[in-house]
């Protein structure tokens, strides 16, 4: 379905182009509304004058005063540009027939507020354990991974932090299209094992300074009796402030595969954190080639609601271009994860078992919330009955690098129960 108004924002001249897509109707039929937010305000709602505009022709357009007043001297905003028909009971999203978004995204200098105390370290043969007051991180040396988070004793972790490039095949992935010569990517991914890629640590440092703790780690991931691999490199940054920076940066070397289907980390929390809140495309599920539909605002979901019950369970509930999310108890308390443009996935069911199940009644509710934190992700193509993945939209086997924020808050203000 294609929009019947075709939007391009072009903020640092304060203007926006329009063409009326239309073939029989004058563009003033229908009613543009600006909205400007901040995260989850709304700085600005407009009317705007109705656009008379003649089937396929274009214009460019001014922004109003009133929106460059508040745009003026902020870093952090999405403008939004809405049509609606004149029998549109509200201006939401949900009774729009076009709609256009720019995201003013410019770095904004965090402030620390330290807590109480200093990290005190110890470690064994295995363990490197780091404690700041009421949290507590254990890193496995021999694993490489960050195995538990304690928070007043209570373990937030019930499987580590690792590495993950595998997902649960498509429809797509799996069967291909002889008629649009479309092959079963997913073989390809067998054939190298990705699924059974397993880390093996070549080095394992720590620096504690006055005002962080550094970990450094460096290893292969590699599949057994192949010849090919990811070498890795994780940096963790502890500050007093409670915050874990993570960076991970990969490079594949050997005779690998041209694709992957992720790349990312994925953990999993304890059950009781069950709601969901992101600033990000949704509030269905977006991928690279599935995503014009995303609107990015602010979200609340609860677990169960990010899953996508396809009949045959498979790879679903991503979440794109994801600047935070976060997973609380109806207390308040939570996990917060912020990055650039991250994609993420929260649910109920393990990769294993959304691979094995062949009828969603077999898929079994884990005793956890497994989160996956994905740097990329592979497009999901057509290939069961059309076409494969575009060029453009595979997820290629080659350097990458990115990094993200997590922190843990005991209660937050407002928080739902």
């Amino acid at each position: 379905m294609i929009q019947p108004v075709k939007i391009t924002f072009q903020l640092s001249e304060q203007t926006y182009h329009i063409t009326n897509r239309f073939d029989f109707r004058n563009l003033a039929s229908l009613q543009p509304v600006l909205q400007i937010k901040e995260d989850d305000q709304v700085i600005l709602l407009q009317e705007l004058p109705r656009i008379d505009l003649l089937p396929q022709e274009e214009t460019t357009i001014s922004l109003p005063e009133e929106a460059t007043l508040s745009l003026a001297g902020r870093a952090q905003a999405v403008v939004t540009l809405f049509f609606f028909e004149e029998s549109a009971p509200d201006f939401s999203l949900e009774h729009a027939v076009a709609w256009e978004q720019a995201i003013i995204d410019q770095p904004v200098k965090s402030v620390q507020i330290s807590k109480a105390g200093a990290f005190n370290c110890s470690e064994t043969a295995d363990v490197l354990r780091i404690t700041l007051a009421e949290q507590t991180y254990i890193f496995h040396k021999k694993t490489g991974t960050l195995r538990q988070w304690l928070i007043e004793g209570q373990a937030l972790l019930t499987e580590p932090l690792e590495m993950n490039f595998w997902r649960a095949p498509t429809d797509n992935d799996l069967l291909g299209s002889e008629e649009f010569g479309s092959a079963s990517i997913a073989k390809e991914w067998e054939a190298f094992r990705i699924r059974h890629l397993k880390e093996r640590v070549l080095d394992f440092t720590y620096e504690q300074r006055p005002d962080e703790i550094k970990v450094e780690i460096r290893c292969n991931s590699m599949p057994i009796s192949l010849d090919w691999g990811i070498e890795l490199f994780f940096t963790y940054r502890l500050s007093l402030a409670g915050d874990i920076r993570v960076a991970v940066q990969g490079t594949p070397f050997g005779n690998g595969p041209k694709t992957l289907p992720r790349i990312g980390v994925q953990l999993m929390i304890d059950k009781e954190h069950q709601n969901v809140q992101w600033l990000g495309l949704g509030p269905h599920e977006t991928y690279p080639d599935s995503c014009q539909s995303g609107f990015f605002d602010w979200w609340e979901r609860i677990v169960p609601e990010m899953h996508t019950p396809y009949v045959r369970p498979q790879e679903n509930g991503n979440r794109m271009k994801t600047k935070f999310f976060r997973l609380s108890k109806p207390s308040g308390a939570g996990l917060t994860i912020s990055g650039k443009s991250l994609n993420f996935s929260v649910n109920h069911y393990t990769q294993n078992n959304l691979e094995q199940a062949t009828h969603t009644n077999q898929l079994e509710t884990s005793d956890a919330v497994a989160v996956n934190i994905d740097y990329g992700v592979q497009g999901l193509g057509s290939a069961s009955c059309g076409p494969g993945i575009l060029p453009k939209y595979l997820l290629q086997n080659q350097a990458f690098a990115f990094d993200f924020q997590m922190n843990y808050q005991k209660e937050v203000e407002g928080a739902k129960q």
